[in-house]
């Protein structure tokens, strides 16, 4: 990569001029395919890779039979993640058979915008047709639920409680729709239902907005009309935020041909007992829920949109303060992140993809993979064979799997 070369995180290409750069001479010298058999070559160092050497996963321990938290290889967590990301792109371009190719992807704010640097680094990887538009809303269950009205109990903010009132449950969906469709019946509720739907429904009007008029904004046409659209969540629990942001965006832009949702990362809960609990998210996500850090983005800042309007007092500001309350603030320099982990997650993204490309890494292939991606591992010397030739096959993918994923 040229030093200046614009790196695409959501927030517009910017020059990052100390963005590192990949050593593919470090790389070769990782795994030299020339000389090592194809068993040999899915494995790269730890040490490339401090971020994503932390992810963890739930999975079986042999010896208790028992699932239990653990950390994965480096091998097994990038064999995940270029494997989800396949996953997430044979969505966007419909061959996967969940539902049609989509014209539009909406990535949700802050966690799922790294799932976008991939999408954008292994497109052409692995689809054959240009990548739709994408664009980034904020919307957080936690907020959403308060806004509607479901109360959540006190330090929890994810329980609410039973009818009976002696018991709870996790806030889901159905507690959603219940409050929000209630709104219709009360005059002031049903107008502060269509003020929030009008604030979103202007960050999709092609040009912005002449003024605040709720009336006229819901009857202005979208850039999303007659459109297919995707929603991305990084993970779920419950499934509520997915729900709530298809909800919302349903409602705000009714023209939309069709709303459907796509969670990256689904190895993030565990049972126990009758209860669900969250196991592990995406390495990136962080244990604070206040550290806003490390994902190209900040939190929601009004104020941040409020002052480009003032300065600058054009239909398109306009239209993104009056929808800021759904806006993370752009991370502009990355000077202005402490520590700087959005560049450096960035950067280990980077040399995944190159070393994808080189034949280092050996994705966890998705129930529909795009074509591309099979026909890339036969390249790299992946066998696909009956059930029963399995074990006389070193090359046959479950073997390579379950070295890679026992080879740190």
């Amino acid at each position: 990569m040229d030093k200046g070369e614009k790196i695409n995180t959501g927030n517009g290409g910017r020059n990052w001029s100390d963005f590192p750069e990949f050593n593919p001479n470090a790389a070769e010298a990782l795994c030299e395919e020339t000389e090592k058999p194809v068993e040999e070559r899915f494995c790269v160092p730890a040490k490339e890779y401090p971020i994503f050497a932390r992810q963890g996963g739930v999975r079986l321990n042999p010896n208790t039979g028992k699932f239990e938290k653990k950390t994965l290889s480096i091998n097994e967590t990038l064999g995940l993640m270029v494997g989800r990301t396949a996953e997430l792109i044979a969505d966007i371009t419909g061959e996967s058979g969940n539902g049609p190719a989509m014209d539009h992807v909406i990535y949700l704010d802050k966690s799922a915008r790294p799932v976008s640097w991939m999408v954008e680094d292994f497109w052409d990887d692995f689809a054959n047709k240009k990548q739709p538009e994408q664009t980034f809303l904020a919307i957080d269950r936690r907020v959403w639920f308060e806004w509607a009205g479901v109360r959540l109990i006190s330090g929890t903010d994810e329980y609410v409680r039973d009818n009976n009132g002696t018991t709870m449950h996790v806030a889901c969906a159905e507690d959603f729709d219940r409050v929000f469709e209630a709104m219709d019946k009360d005059e002031n509720e049903r107008q502060r239902k269509r003020e929030a739907l009008a604030r979103i429904r202007a960050l999709y009007i092609e040009g912005g907005i002449m003024n605040e008029d709720i009336e006229e904004i819901m009857r202005t046409p979208t850039i999303l009309d007659g459109q297919n659209l995707l929603i991305v969540d990084e993970v779920s629990r419950s499934g509520s935020t997915l729900h709530i942001a298809k909800r919302l965006l349903k409602a705000a832009i009714p023209e939309l041909k069709s709303v459907e949702g796509h969670v990256f990362w689904s190895d993030n809960t565990i049972k126990v007992g009758d209860d669900s609990q969250m196991g592990f998210a995406p390495v990136w996500y962080p244990e604070d829920k206040m550290d806003w850090r490390g994902r190209g983005v900040k939190d929601i800042n009004p104020i941040y949109y409020k002052t480009k309007y003032l300065d600058d007092p054009t239909p398109l500001n306009r239209a993104k303060n009056f929808g800021s309350f759904v806006l993370g603030e752009p991370l502009e320099n990355p000077d202005d992140e402490p520590e700087q982990p959005s560049l450096h997650l960035r950067e280990e993204m980077y040399r995944m993809h190159e070393e994808y490309k080189k034949g280092h890494i050996l994705p966890t292939v998705p129930v529909h993979p795009p074509e591309k991606m099979i026909e890339q591992l036969c390249d790299f010397g992946v066998e696909f064979v009956p059930v029963e030739q399995v074990g006389k096959n070193p090359r046959a993918y479950p073997n390579l799997i379950k070295k890679r994923d026992a080879t740190y």
